[in-house]
């Protein structure tokens, strides 16, 4: 792969990141929704699910975007994964909290 082929990979990736990133600010804004509107817990449940998914995604990018950045960049996404993956950890716990 060459220099080129390998920025243009990570430059399509930080897009698909920034859609994903979009998909997990929509989904929490609808969890929140729930919240406010005392949702059922079925409705809590899917909505906490489309949010742990969401953020699952967004975490699986910026992984991939770590593994082929370089310099600063990776130093940078390397932070970002660190968040994603608590912030990923995080929502799937809330998710099967109701389940149960």
């Amino acid at each position: 792969m060459t220099g080129r082929s390998k920025q243009q990979s990570l430059e399509e990736l930080e897009s698909a990141l920034t859609a994903a990133d979009d998909a997990y600010e929509k989904a929490e804004a609808a969890f929140l929704t729930a919240v406010r509107a005392y949702g059922d817990r079925d409705a809590l449940r899917q909505a906490s699910r489309a949010v742990a998914d969401a953020a699952h995604r967004c975490n699986e990018i910026a992984y991939k975007c770590f593994h082929i950045a370089t310099g600063e960049r990776r130093s940078e996404l390397d932070l970002l994964t660190e968040g994603t993956e608590l912030l990923s950890d995080l929502w799937f716990d809330v998710a099967n909290a109701y389940r149960e």
